[in-house]
């Protein structure tokens, strides 16, 4: 998945057991962002843009200073919701950090919403 002009999802997995969910991202920096970047993750029951959230993986990707390293990976991990349904996909994307502005999608492999400028992966 292209963000942007500057970061590229190149991988991922989901790993669920134990009464938690993992998250790995790979990634790939085209181009340093002029503002900090953030994950945002919802754990969701079904693949719509505007489900609700079960859980959140939201996480900042910690670009700064990280000098001209082109690809890093990122773990998310969050204890599974209690009790109640389990989410089914997770709706992603990059967003900035202040604002919480999304990044727009330019390519991706993935099923995705441009307008709402998030991915989807099933969980």
């Amino acid at each position: 998945v292209a963000f942007g002009d500057c970061i590229d999802l190149v991988g991922y997995s989901v790993t669920k057991g134990a009464g938690v969910i993992w998250v790995r991202l790979s990634w790939r920096v085209r181009r340093n962002s002029d503002v900090p970047l953030r994950f945002f993750g919802h754990g969701i029951p079904e693949r719509y843009a505007r489900a609700g959230s079960l859980s959140s993986f939201d996480q900042e990707m910690g670009l700064e200073g990280r000098g001209s390293c082109p690809s890093f990976e990122q773990d998310v991990v969050r204890s599974a919701p209690p009790g109640g349904p389990e989410p089914c996909f997770l709706r992603g994307g990059v967003c900035a950090s202040q604002g919480l502005q999304r990044l727009p999608i330019g390519e991706s492999s993935l099923d995705c919403d441009a307008e709402q400028r998030c991915f989807f992966i099933a969980m």
